[in-house]
């Protein structure tokens, strides 16, 4: 259909043509930029997670402990007042916006932590504890690769 008013000439299927693909080419472009933010999110480790409760994360450890060094009742109390303490300890450095001044703090708490607990195992369960903290720490060498 061609219109003609004061010296242009209008096509009017062509006009409608050129609109339809330029909205195909919108949604398109929304589509894959939706895509690609949702692929660079789910890139970013430990972004969006919350890490638990330092009260959980000590009921969780201490379990652990009094499971495989088979501890008393009065050091799995005393084993768990430490990591709580700990756990609080490194919620706080977690803050600390300079890496490696991050990195020395926990360093440090997790030495104190250990030298507490240690202080209160026999050296057969510290040779123990020192096994699990290397699983521990191999295993989350491995969740990081």
């Amino acid at each position: 259909m061609k219109f003609q008013i004061r010296h242009l000439t209008f096509n009017l299927n062509a006009m409608i043509h050129q609109v339809a693909k330029t909205i195909r080419l919108a949604i398109a472009m929304a589509i894959l930029f939706g895509i690609t933010i949702t692929t660079l999110n789910a890139q970013q480790p430990g972004k969006g997670k919350v890490a638990p409760a330092p009260e959980v994360r000590a009921k969780r450890q201490t379990d652990q402990l009094k499971t495989e060094l088979k501890l008393t009742p009065a050091q799995e109390s005393k084993i768990y007042a430490i990591i709580l303490k700990d756990a609080k300890k490194v919620d706080e450095a977690m803050k600390i916006k300079d890496p490696g001044l991050q990195h020395k703090t926990m360093a440090e708490i997790g030495k104190q932590k250990v030298a507490e607990i240690n202080a209160l195992l026999t050296p057969d369960k510290v040779k123990a504890y020192e096994k699990i903290r290397e699983a521990n720490k191999a295993k989350q060498q491995k969740g990081k690769h």
